[in-house]
């Protein structure tokens, strides 16, 4: 999984609000799960034709009381077609019995591009095996303002532990570049958690 964002250059195509709503519809959450950390995370999904912009998942955490204890948001600037990605809540208050929702949507205004198609990335681990170097080029020519990369690592019976974000920034056309990142994770109290797999 991955993300490339840059400004789009002024004079870009303008999506009508009709068809604003059929785009909301195609984004659609996958997953829904607790990590390690007890934080709350998505797997989000475009299942448009198109890049969408300015995406926003806003969730209401309850108590046992029904009552609301904590309101917290996640944002994506641009999801290419196809595409997925995590949001992770840091906030996720320990009290909440349960959480609500909501999708929205602002591609009115395609303020960013997606450049993910043209970016080629390899992995490598380090002979220690406890780092793995991310490889990549920007094959494009413009400058990306943000490389990101999503480091999921799985537990037993596949169950998802954490998921870790590497990213790059201001990444000059036709450039290579270079993540270097731990492949350990650990809890809050700093405890090293064992994983069995994990992907990029």
């Amino acid at each position: 999984n991955g993300t490339v964002t840059m400004f789009a250059p002024e004079g870009t195509e303008i999506v009508s609000a009709s068809d604003l709503e059929k785009i909301k519809d195609n984004i659609v959450i996958e997953k829904e799960f607790f990590d390690v950390d007890g934080k709350l995370n998505f797997l989000v999904k475009n299942k448009n034709s198109i890049d969408v912009n300015n995406i926003t998942v806003s969730t209401v955490f309850y108590n046992g009381l029904d009552k609301i204890i904590a309101i917290d948001e996640g944002n994506i600037n641009v999801l290419s077609s196809g595409a997925e990605q995590y949001i992770t809540y840091t906030e996720t208050p320990e009290s909440a019995e349960r959480y609500e929702i909501l999708v929205e949507v602002d591609n009115s205004s395609q303020s960013y591009k997606s450049y993910l198609k043209d970016v080629s990335f390899e992995c490598f681990v380090t002979e220690e095996e406890d780092e793995v170097i991310i490889r990549g080029k920007n094959n494009s020519e413009s400058k990306l303002d943000l490389v990101e990369f999503e480091i999921v690592y799985y537990g037993e019976e596949d169950k998802i532990l954490l998921v870790e974000h590497a990213m790059d920034f201001d990444i000059k056309r036709n450039r290579d570049f270079e993540l270097n990142e731990y492949i350990s994770i650990y809890d809050e109290e700093y405890k090293e958690i064992p994983y069995t797999r994990y992907e990029i």
